[in-house]
């Protein structure tokens, strides 16, 4: 898989605690990955160019494409996804389907989307309706990101988000695409969850990757169409296929002791929040320490099988917005029902968070 990672510093505000609390006192679940508020934590968006190779159909109902995409993954892969979960993803799936941009230049349809607690997941599929084709084979070795893209995502949809993963899949990946034809599949995460739809999405830049026009800390493009082009999508607000575990354990890392607050629970990700008292300057050189520690976090369903997930990341406010919190975020393969997940390993030790009666006394 070619990709290139581009990281962008987002500050939000240190109201975890009282968010957690109040979710958990009112007995709700909570769902959704790493994306969107929580207190104080970097975001990072990356920026994927390549999926796999199967033939994804445009999706008819809500939860479809997203369904097909997981389920594509797994049938692929030799890992054990036993307890893959896409039935879900239709009770999960927003409204809006369909063709929402319309020019001379480009149509955007919206194929999918899906959301739950703090993650939202997007599917546009893009036809450039003037060009023959929206791949570029220059020779370069990382020719994925010389095909045709845009030069910026935004909207309010990316409005306190944690994280954000941007994903292009062309034709020569997904033969139910034509040759003028790519999927923008956007991943984002906010702890504060997605509960004010409708959202937007402004893509602008339309062009293609120029690696001379490239820089240290962007990415070069070279526009044919410049937009904005917006896009309102109206999403689930759902709760109830998420959880949020409240813990309140003392962890030791090093010399110094932490408090493992709790656990946002999602069918697509997992996050663990940290926290430990006293000088929120000492944050960052504390990181390392606790990145390493953090590096051992695993879930199990209730046959005690490993959920596969992606890398753990470790976010924190850094130098810019110091901030005595950590957020360590790991995203899953694919979806698992979080009714299913009921031990999680971290910092050595292993935590139950089974369903039926957590610490605080509730579900």
């Amino acid at each position: 898989m070619n990709s290139l990672f581009e990281l962008q510093n987002i500050k939000t505000p240190p109201v975890w605690k009282e968010r957690l609390n109040g979710k958990v006192s009112q007995g709700k679940s909570l769902r959704e990955p790493t994306y969107r508020k929580f207190p104080v934590m970097a975001a990072v968006l990356m920026i994927v160019l390549l999926m796999s190779g199967t033939a994804l159909a445009y999706a008819l109902t809500g939860g479809e494409f997203f369904a097909k995409l997981f389920m594509q993954k797994a049938e692929t892969n030799s890992a054990d996804y036993s307890y893959i979960d896409v039935s879900q993803l239709s009770a999960i799936a927003g409204k809006t389907i369909g063709t929402v941009v319309d020019t001379d230049q480009l149509r955007i349809d919206v194929t999918d989307v899906v959301s739950s607690g703090s993650d939202a997941m997007v599917a546009l599929c893009v036809t450039a309706k003037q060009l023959d084709s929206v791949l570029r084979y220059t020779g370069w070795d990382e020719i994925p990101l010389n095909n045709y893209r845009f030069g910026s995502e935004d909207g309010t949809i990316f409005n306190n988000m944690e994280s954000a993963t941007v994903r292009y899949i062309y034709s020569d990946e997904d033969t139910s695409l034509a040759p003028n034809q790519f999927y923008l599949v956007l991943t984002i995460t906010s702890l504060d969850g997605f509960k004010d739809s409708p959202y937007t999405v402004a893509l602008q830049s339309f062009g293609y990757y120029d690696r001379l026009a490239a820089t240290g800390n962007g990415v070069g493009v070279t526009t044919l169409y410049k937009g904005p082009w917006k896009i309102n999508l109206d999403l689930s607000q759902d709760t109830d296929h998420s959880r949020t575990i409240l813990l309140n354990r003392k962890v030791d890392i090093g010399e110094y002791n932490y408090d493992l607050e709790g656990i946002y629970l999602t069918p697509f990700s997992c996050t663990a929040v940290i926290s430990y008292e006293g000088d929120p300057d000492l944050s960052e050189e504390r990181f390392k320490e606790v990145s390493v520690k953090a590096s051992d976090f695993a879930l199990y369903t209730t046959d005690r099988t490993p959920v596969k997930h992606g890398e753990v990341s470790l976010q924190n406010g850094g130098t810019d917005q110091p901030d005595s919190t950590y957020h360590i975020t790991v995203h899953l393969e694919v979806p698992a029902n979080v009714k299913d997940v009921l031990r999680i390993h971290i910092f050595g030790k292993n935590f139950d968070i089974s369903p039926v009666i957590n610490d605080a006394g509730q579900k």
